[in-house]
């Protein structure tokens, strides 16, 4: 059969952006040792010390981070994970006993870090308080039968509907593997973990996969997200026990769109993945729903991104008023919304209680942020020790708020050193486009530098980024040097724009 694997570097493309989704993926394609090791541990795979310490290897370990890009292409050149094709048979590698050979086993099934969830029986009797069990839900999903079927479960994430509908039309094996018999009207229903849906595409999508096998669904359009929240009002919130992942973009919600299929999707599942909202025209009124509605503390989503709608303070207040939506998240991405100072305030305030964030971008406000933002996300940061990448750029922060900013950099990079070992310090403060003069690059400078961290000096990975400001590099190079003291070659400092993608 010929081949229809997707070659290796697009391979790495998708693998690269799930760690990056997670907010785990270093700049020039660097992965964290740390993040890896949990993949592994949340795959269930054992391996001695000795053992990780070879599989870490495999991407050039070094000081904490490895190379993603070489560690994919390593890993899908072992023998017994063909590369030649998606058919990969694992019952014939010859790998040996022990945890090693559990771990080459298991190989396919690396590149989807972002799913991490045990496999099995969607509903049991052990179900959390929010998986119903067998016993509330009469029309529970039986077990994937995905999972006898090794090979897929490695390429799962680089599958579409219709390369599912290739494979099943070239064997009657594969067919009776990657279908299921529908209980509603028996016709047999792909199983496919990613969906995407447009108007033209939808309905026939819909017909053909089975729905509560479904992982990861994107909506393009209002006509598709319509389709499936007919079909959740028909079969009941159940055919959304599987997902993990949900995305929207352009497709306006509305009030009663939470009661649909929002709030269906997100109690019922036992929380979300990653939450895609964005270019949604998303207001206020929408935003306070989800919290009232009690769907947000139910996804309670590890990332959730919400950019380019018009939430304002009002909403970003009742957003980060709910401690329990946020008790997982990582990252949360507010650039170009209209949430002014006093919304940024209250994700300072959430700042002050939350110990999972790593990644808040508040970019391009409308109003723009002032130093009154930045004084309070400065005070914040005092308090908060986990958030690693603070993005305000194209706002209109100045002196006052880089010289708050600066007092927080300084004691950040003060405080003694908890690291594991081999782990970098990171943070990255994104500035750039505001009203910083040379006076407050200054103080950004002279807290890198003046900084002593009680325990020794930390290995750091700390970035400032300074372009389009009211000084430039001539300006801050020339002050530095009168000043005294003070090196304006600091490798920190960038006065040159970092793009959004390499972030």
């Amino acid at each position: 059969m010929e081949s229809t694997q997707p070659p290796v570097e697009e391979k790495k493309a998708a693998v690269k952006t799930a760690f990056q989704d997670a907010g785990a993926l270093e700049e020039n394609g660097l992965v964290r040792a740390a993040v890896l090791e949990q993949v592994l541990q949340e795959l269930g795979i054992c391996l001695t010390d000795a053992e990780k310490l070879k599989v870490l290897e495999l991407g050039g370990l070094q000081e904490g981070l490895l190379d993603l890009g070489m560690w994919v292409d390593k890993i899908f050149a072992k023998k017994g994970v063909k590369t030649s094709g998606y058919l990969t048979d694992a019952s014939e590698s010859k790998a040996p006993d022990g945890a090693a050979a559990d771990f080459k086993s298991q190989l396919p099934r690396l590149p989807s870090p972002a799913r991490r969830r045990p496999r099995g029986n969607a509903v049991s009797a052990q179900a959390s308080p929010r998986q119903p069990s067998s016993a509330s839900c009469p029309g529970h999903i039986e077990p994937c039968p995905i999972v006898t079927c090794p090979w897929y479960d490695g390429l799962a994430f680089f599958l579409q509907v219709r390369d599912v509908e290739q494979l099943v039309c070239s064997c009657t094996g594969l067919r009776s593997e990657l279908s299921i018999k529908s209980k509603v009207n028996g016709e047999q229903k792909l199983l496919v973990p990613v969906a995407e849906l447009n108007s033209e595409t939808a309905e026939r999508t819909l017909n053909r996969i089975s729905v509560p096998h479904v992982r990861i669904f994107r909506f393009w359009q209002r006509r598709a997200f319509d389709l499936i929240a007919d079909i959740v009002a028909h079969d009941g919130p159940q055919q959304l026990l599987s997902l993990e992942r949900l995305a929207f973009k352009g497709c306006p919600l509305f009030f009663d769109d939470f009661q649909r299929v929002l709030l269906p999707a997100c109690s019922r599942v036992g929380g979300l993945r990653h939450l895609n909202l964005e270019k949604n025209q998303v207001t206020d009124d929408v935003i306070e729903q989800f919290v009232n509605s009690g769907a947000f503390a139910a996804a309670c989503p590890e990332s959730m991104n919400l950019r380019f709608n018009r939430i304002t303070a009002k909403g970003a207040a009742a957003l980060a008023s709910c401690d329990a939506g946020f008790s997982r998240m990582r990252w949360i991405n507010m650039k170009m919304n209209q949430i002014g100072d006093e919304g940024a305030l209250a994700f300072a305030d959430l700042l002050k209680r939350n110990s999972s964030m790593t990644m808040l971008n508040l970019r391009r406000q409308t109003p723009p942020l002032t130093d009154k933002a930045a004084i309070g996300l400065a005070e914040a940061l005092q308090q908060n020790s986990t958030l690693e990448q603070l993005r305000v750029r194209r706002n209109r922060i100045g002196n006052a708020g880089a010289a708050a900013l600066a007092v927080m950099l300084q004691e950040r990079l003060s405080q003694p050193c908890s690291l594991i070992p081999g782990e970098r310090l990171r943070f990255e403060l994104d500035l750039e486009e505001n009203r910083i003069a040379t006076d407050g690059a200054l103080s950004l400078l002279r807290a890198l530098q003046t900084a002593s961290p009680s325990q020794g000096p930390k290995p750091q990975m700390v970035e400032v980024l300074l372009h389009g400001n009211s000084t430039d590099r001539e300006a801050f190079s020339q002050a530095a040097a009168e000043a005294g003291g003070l090196d304006a070659g600091d490798s920190r400092v960038f006065f040159t724009s970092k793009a959004e993608a390499l972030m």
